[in-house]
């Protein structure tokens, strides 16, 4: 974690915004999967705790399709119910990797190394559970073989890259946002209030 590590109640305004920032960014015009999601739950597993980050995911993903869908945005709200619980289990586990980065044994990594790699490995988990989630799912009418496993794995690929891009994104403009921007200010604050 940062050297100047905050208490995770310091963290919570932070994660407040940058999860009303994941919200907002799916309800805008944006190219398909080029969201914050991804960042939001490698952020909040990485500086609270993977179980927090996966509830924190899954409640934007829940809040931004409600609102998505009562604003009536093509593509946001219910879908398929298996393929839908799928695309959320595999954006939470982000969380996940947020976690496992900000593992002990990985301190001697350089966080701007860590961040980046944790959006590739959250990109890489989601595209491979939700496109196999797809190719299972008989209304997307795949063929159930090998062939029909790389066919939609093959026309996730412009998905997967948007995704990739988001996650890079967002995970360096939060993380840098934080470490360079608020988290000073919170140890500037606290040191000010315990003088």
């Amino acid at each position: 974690m940062s050297q100047n590590r905050s208490s995770k109640a310091d963290v919570v305004p932070v994660v407040v915004g940058f999860f009303l920032i994941a919200v907002a960014m799916r309800l805008v015009p944006h190219e398909y999967n080029f969201t914050a999601m991804g960042a939001l739950g490698l952020f909040v597993g990485y500086y609270w705790s993977a179980g927090i980050g996966v509830l924190v995911s899954l409640a934007a993903m829940s809040v931004s399709d409600l609102v998505g869908q009562w604003l009536g945005i093509p593509s946001m709200g219910a879908y398929s119910v298996a393929l839908m619980l799928t695309v959320y289990v595999a954006m939470a586990l982000s969380a996940l990797v947020g976690k496992v980065i900000a593992a002990e044994r990985l301190q001697r990594i350089p966080l701007f190394c860590k961040v980046p790699g944790g959006a590739f490995v959250a990109t890489v988990i989601f595209f491979l559970v939700t496109n196999f989630a797809s190719w299972l799912d008989p209304q997307m009418g795949y063929e159930m073989s090998l062939l029909g496993l790389l066919q939609s794995y093959w026309l996730a690929l412009p998905f997967a890259t948007n995704n990739l891009v988001g996650n890079l994104f967002f995970s360096v403009a939060f993380f840098a946002a934080y470490e360079g921007i608020l988290a000073p200010q919170l140890k500037t604050s606290r040191q000010t209030i315990e003088s």
